[in-house]
């Protein structure tokens, strides 16, 4: 496994750079050192690569038909393909080795092609801490059909609640707030996980008037896809909080989960800083900064000295401003997708700008979180 894997580490070093304008001389090269390579050669999964690349060359396209179904097949336990994701930019030719994660049986009437799996073993460009999923457009060809998996890396989703959300929670909210996420194991933050991941894809997908993967790109630019994590967690946090007699005590633990990671983490730990030093906020951090603004200006949340307070009004909320974002989507039935979006920005926009002067904005919340916390 660590042979196979540092093969492809050597396999980056030539072709990252290359990977990102590809051309056919590129492609022939990577064959050729696939195809000399003993270790990699000797792969099923190599030869379905092979077999793209070549299909690549003749056609003159960035399809990877076999890999993909490959990817797809029930059986598969590692991924050896080529990616090209804008918001992964050290993704390149890489490769990982999986471990399926078993799944509670409550979650199967949700219907949704993700996959909650354990990394083992991955080359340099899945590193990343936040590299925690593979999705089928992050490959070259750029597309995700109906029915191709979704990979969320489950290990690393529970790194990350266990190093920032949890000390977020013990210095950031108040003693009242989030009890059932306090003192819990890495076993039961990793178990949280598989719910939400399982639950976020289901509501991308089936939920709503603008799924994914149908209404991709209209919801791909930065702000828009923040808008979209909002709108799945929102519905994951409110199925579960309708779902006791099925989920009984994994339904509120899953609830308070979402929510921390929603609005306590991603805005603390997803914004990157530009040269100059200003923010550069990733469209998840963005979800978090609308999410503070919405909940503080109507009485969601408040912030009692200097930590985050979840009202008791919180959970009508949460559904207000879900049936905000879906009476925008609605009216795909009467308007144009161009029309919808602009719709869909306008509300976005209006969510990251605080109206009240005498409440706190996310912004200046969040780097106070990112000053004591980071």
């Amino acid at each position: 496994m660590k042979a196979i894997i540092s093969e492809v580490n050597k396999l980056r070093v030539t072709y990252n750079k290359e990977i990102k304008n590809l051309n056919n001389e590129t492609l022939k090269k990577l064959s050729k050192d696939i195809r000399k390579n003993k270790i990699l050669n000797n792969l099923k999964c190599s030869q379905y690569l092979l077999d793209d690349i070549e299909c690549m060359i003749v056609d003159n396209s960035l399809n990877l038909n076999k890999t993909k179904l490959h990817i797809n097949a029930s059986e598969c336990n590692f991924i050896f393909s080529i990616f090209n994701a804008p918001y992964t930019p050290s993704l390149g030719v890489e490769a990982f080795y999986f471990e399926k994660i078993q799944v509670d049986e409550v979650l199967h009437k949700y219907q949704t092609n993700v996959l909650p799996i354990l990394i083992k073993e991955a080359s340099k460009g899945f590193f990343s801490a936040h590299t925690v999923a593979l999705f089928p457009e992050n490959h070259i060809s750029g597309e995700q059909l109906i029915g191709d998996k979704i990979f969320y890396f489950v290990n690393k989703f529970a790194l990350r609640h266990a190093n920032t959300t949890q000390k977020i929670l013990k210095k950031m909210v108040t003693s009242s707030s989030f009890n059932k996420l306090k003192a819990i194991s890495y076993q039961e933050i990793e178990s949280a996980v598989v719910y939400w991941v399982w639950l976020h894809e289901y509501h991308h997908q089936t939920q709503g008037f603008l799924p994914i993967p149908k209404y991709l790109k209209l919801k791909s630019i930065k702000i828009l896809a923040g808008l979209e994590e909002l709108r799945v967690d929102l519905g994951s946090m409110l199925l579960c909080v309708e779902s006791y007699s099925t989920m009984g005590n994994m339904s509120e633990f899953v609830f308070q989960f979402i929510l921390s990671e929603r609005l306590l983490r991603y805005g603390t730990d997803g914004v990157q800083f530009n040269i100059n030093g200003s923010e550069n906020p990733s469209y998840d951090a963005l979800s978090s900064y609308m999410f503070f603004n919405y909940l503080i200006e109507n009485n969601g949340i408040s912030i009692q000295n200097n930590k985050i307070h979840l009202n008791d009004n919180l959970i009508n909320v949460l559904k207000e401003l879900l049936q905000k974002i879906y009476a925008i989507e609605a009216l795909i039935s009467t308007k144009s997708e161009t029309e919808v979006k602009e719709e869909l920005l306008n509300f976005s926009h209006k969510l990251l700008c605080s109206k009240n002067e005498k409440l706190i904005s996310a912004n200046i919340y969040y780097k106070y979180l990112r000053h004591t916390i980071l």
